[in-house]
């Protein structure tokens, strides 16, 4: 089972704060790296954290089809941020 994501407050960090803003004007997601070790991915979202993108391809049924039965009832929220975290994972793979 997927991990609640959990938020950092980047305010009083000047750098991440203009990697994040970075992420979310370009609409890419970015690997961070220490040398040549991917240490974490960026990936933008817009409006509240695991709100659906507005400016998304494809139709509602084929997001929500891409996101595995689970055996019980999950939130839209839920099932955006499952979503968003398989994406996540598949960019990092991706970037290696």
């Amino acid at each position: 089972m997927l991990k609640e994501i959990k938020y950092i407050d980047i305010e009083q960090v000047p750098e991440l704060v203009r990697i994040a803003e970075e992420v979310r004007d370009s609409q890419e997601p970015r690997v961070l790296r220490k040398g040549k070790e991917p240490l974490a991915v960026v990936v933008p979202v817009s409006g509240e954290a695991g709100a659906p993108q507005s400016q998304a391809s494809g139709s509602l049924a084929d997001g929500y089809s891409s996101v595995p039965a689970l055996g019980k009832k999950l939130s839209i929220k839920r099932m955006v941020e499952i979503a968003a975290d398989e994406h996540a994972r598949e960019t990092a793979r991706e970037a290696l």
